[in-house]
């Protein structure tokens, strides 16, 4: 409702399986609200809710348990899943959640570019604001282990400071290849590559006119970076900046988030005003699927499953609910038909005709 606080929901969902579901249960509806809401299933289960201080405009899970989150303030927040008190349906009026730890440094607010790049011992946080900078931070400088007292949260510094941008930045993204490398994009029109260790400006590219929303460098191919703005993406090739290397058209709004399939080689996905999520193949201009799912409001970001057992497995989120009026979260991976090769899709057909 209106009057509901800005929450952290997190659950655990038992997906339904490929080729093992029985029709009926293909398509399931959940919801968290516990009081006599028929679209409770016993597959989904609220494990964790937290009430954030304000609106959550981006999240981003480094690792399993950590949460980081924006909102429309300059800061950071950073939550430790399991040692934050559950928030019950009673307690929820009371005063918000308190992060285990506040990264500041953002001059002006910091709504939507954050990215992280982790690694055994360490995560890296990067962040981009209206301020036009891009700020990192380092969770080891941060002395998690200490005890805080009672509704405190402790607060980290950035240690570096990238500026470059002409107007405020929108997204942000690492070289997985090379975790020094950096790549923010911005209102400006532009794609900027940092190289963080020596905290300079490497190169700068007019990506587009207008802004350019979001951008991911490849976890395949380091020569291969996407960005969006307006209803277009662009494919561009490390090697020769000049121009895009490709041009992919489908969407008929603004496309807010673009994002490489982490477990397929070439695949990507975007997601619109258009209320569309398209997966596309990147050696190919048409697009490989549409999901039409978001039916009354659009589609402001996704994720894809990074579990190499289920790599086309996909979240998306949009403003649609029309149950709480917040957002809906839908689950879900397109027919295998689809991707795989066309010789060996005919051949299961056919022996599924022969044997049914």
């Amino acid at each position: 409702q209106n009057d509901a606080p800005n929450t952290i929901i997190s659950s655990s969902v038992k997906v339904p399986q490929p080729k093992l579901t029985k029709s009926a249960d293909v398509c399931k509806r959940w919801s968290t609200d516990p009081v006599g809401n028929p679209l409770l299933s016993a597959d989904f289960k609220v494990r964790k809710r937290l009430i954030h201080p304000g609106e959550v405009s981006r999240l981003r899970c480094p690792k399993e348990g950590m949460v980081l989150t924006l909102s429309d303030t300059t800061n950071i927040f950073w939550w430790m899943m399991d040692k934050q008190p559950h928030r019950s349906r009673e307690s929820m009026k009371g005063k918000p959640s308190v992060p285990d730890l506040t990264l500041v440094g953002h001059a002006e607010r910091a709504e939507y570019a954050l990215k992280c790049s982790v690694s055994q011992n360490n995560v890296v946080v990067a962040s981009g604001g209206q301020d036009r900078h891009v700020l990192l931070w380092s969770i080891r400088d941060a002395d998690l282990g200490s005890t805080r007292p009672v509704g405190s949260t402790r607060s980290l510094e950035n240690h570096t400071k990238l500026v470059g941008h002409e107007k405020s930045i929108g997204d942000v993204s690492f070289n997985r290849s090379r975790p020094n490398e950096l790549c923010s994009v911005g209102d400006d029109g532009l794609l900027l590559f940092w190289d963080t260790r020596e905290k300079t400006l490497v190169e700068k590219v007019k990506a587009q006119e207008g802004e350019v929303i979001s951008v991911d460098w490849s976890p395949h191919d380091e020569k291969k970076i996407l960005t969006c703005g307006n209803d277009v993406i662009h494919l561009w090739d490390r090697r020769k900046m000049d121009a895009p290397s490709r041009v992919y058209t489908g969407h008929v709004g603004n496309v807010n988030v673009v994002q490489w399939n982490p477990m397929v080689l070439g695949i990507f996905g975007s997601c619109a005003a258009d209320r569309q999520l398209i997966v596309w193949n990147s050696e190919s201009s048409t697009s490989l699927f549409r999901h039409r799912g978001h039916v009354n409001g659009e589609v402001v970001d996704f994720e894809w499953c990074s579990d190499p057992v289920d790599p086309w497995l996909i979240s998306s989120v949009s403003y649609d609910s029309s149950e709480a009026g917040g957002s809906t979260v839908q689950i879900w991976r397109m027919l295998d038909f689809i991707y795989r090769d066309r010789t060996e899709v005919v051949e299961e057909l056919e022996f599924f005709a022969r044997h049914h």
